[in-house]
Parts: structure tokens; C-alpha cells; sequence
């Protein structure tokens, strides 16, 4: 039974590997705005219904920039829309522990980090491209980043009582641009990539299985 798990390539768990990573680290962020709200609305001398509002303008513009990105995918590819989408979700984080205001928070949480959406289809592409005889095991496994991120990174901040919303906020940060850029720079390959890497060096056209090379003169 093992060894059906090696009916995909090496590569297709790799990249699995980096999108959990990836999903694994962005549940510092949903889990920074919903722990620390009322620390968030004290400091930044704020309303509850103020950080509400920042996270539906948040889901709203992720929900209309998700098809957006899909297009985007088709076009440009997929390996560079999710290298987008993690810069505007790291740029929007450094934003909101950088820039200490309502309204700086609103820009940098609500749209900058929305903006981020784009990429919001990207790991169900990949998916699709990397697995064939596994998908629906790869999928639960990449769903699992986020739930396992949550249950390790609750405990540790809510045990450690000096750590605030900018420790956490700034965690995410630096782990955005230490790991999350790099992960995909290393270890996502879109399908573009795999063709072109597989092309073949010669110039060669092939026609039903045969080369078919210029003549010569006799």
C-alpha cells in the first residue's frame, strides 16, 4: 500500500510540503485580529466595530479579487500570482505593526491584505497540476495547515502573557518575507515551468513520433 504514494512525483510533495508551510503560517494572522481585539481597540484607541469592519472589507475585496487571480494564473501563471499575492499579504501586515493608526491599520489589514486574494485559488490549481492519484489526500492535507497552525500558535500566546498583537503581527511579518517568499521561490513550480524545462534543447520538429531533420544534398 506504500508504495502507491510514489505513484506522484517527488516534486508534487515538495510543493505540498511549501503550501502547508505557507497555510501553516498564515494562521498567525487570522488568529492575531481575533485573539487580540480588545488590545488592538486599546492601543490603537479604536472600536470593536471599527476592526469589524476592516475584516469585512477584508473578506469582501479577497472574495472579489479570488476570480480575478484565477485569470491572472491562466495568464501570467500560477507560481508568480501566489508570489504576489504573499508579497501584498506581508507588505499589509509590516503596515499594520509599522504604522501605529486607525487608519493605517484599515489600509493595511483590510486592504492590502485583502488584495492578497488573488491568490486564493493558486494551492487549488497546483493541486490539480501536481496530483493525480492522491489529490483528495493531498487536499486534506493542505486544508490541515491552518487548523494545526491555530491549535501550536493559541497555546503559546495565550501561556506567555507579554506577548501583544504587535509580537504577533510582527512574527508574521518576518516569517512572510524569512519564509513564505522564499518557500515559493524555491519550492513552487507551476506547470509552465515543468514544460519549459522539458523542452528539448534541439531544434528538432517532431511529427507522430518521428524527427524530422532538414535534408542534405546528395
Amino acid at each position: 500500500m506504500g508504495t502507491t504514494w510514489f505513484k506522484e512525483s517527488r516534486y508534487a510533495w515538495i510543493g505540498l510540503g511549501s503550501l502547508w508551510i505557507i497555510g501553516f503560517i498564515g494562521a498567525l494572522t487570522r488568529f492575531s485580529l481575533s485573539f487580540f481585539q480588545v488590545q488592538i481597540s486599546t492601543d490603537l484607541q479604536i472600536s470593536r466595530g471599527f476592526i469589524s469592519m476592516a475584516w469585512s472589507t477584508n473578506l469582501f475585496i479577497v472574495a472579489v479579487c479570488a476570480p480575478l487571480g484565477g485569470w491572472l494564473a491562466d495568464r501570467y501563471g500560477t507560481k508568480k500570482i501566489l508570489m504576489l499575492s504573499a508579497i501584498l499579504s506581508t507588505l499589509g501586515t509590516g503596515i499594520v505593526v509599522l504604522g501605529h493608526h486607525p487608519i493605517v491599520f484599515f489600509i493595511g489589514y483590510g486592504v492590502i491584505s485583502g488584495l492578497a486574494g488573488i491568490g486564493a485559488t493558486t494551492s487549488y490549481i497546483l493541486m490539480f497540476e501536481w496530483f493525480r492519484h492522491h489529490r483528495a489526500k493531498a487536499m486534506a492535507l493542505l486544508a490541515s495547515a491552518s487548523s494545526v497552525g491555530l491549535a501550536i500558535i493559541t497555546p503559546i500566546f495565550v501561556s506567555v502573557d507579554w506577548l501583544t498583537w504587535k509580537n504577533a503581527f510582527m512574527a508574521s511579518f518576518i516569517l512572510g518575507v524569512c519564509v513564505t517568499l522564499p518557500v515559493i521561490w524555491l519550492g513552487i513550480k507551476s506547470s509552465q515551468q515543468k514544460n519549459t524545462e522539458k523542452a528539448p534543447s534541439d531544434r528538432s520538429i517532431e511529427v507522430e513520433g518521428q524527427d524530422i531533420l532538414p535534408r542534405v544534398a546528395p
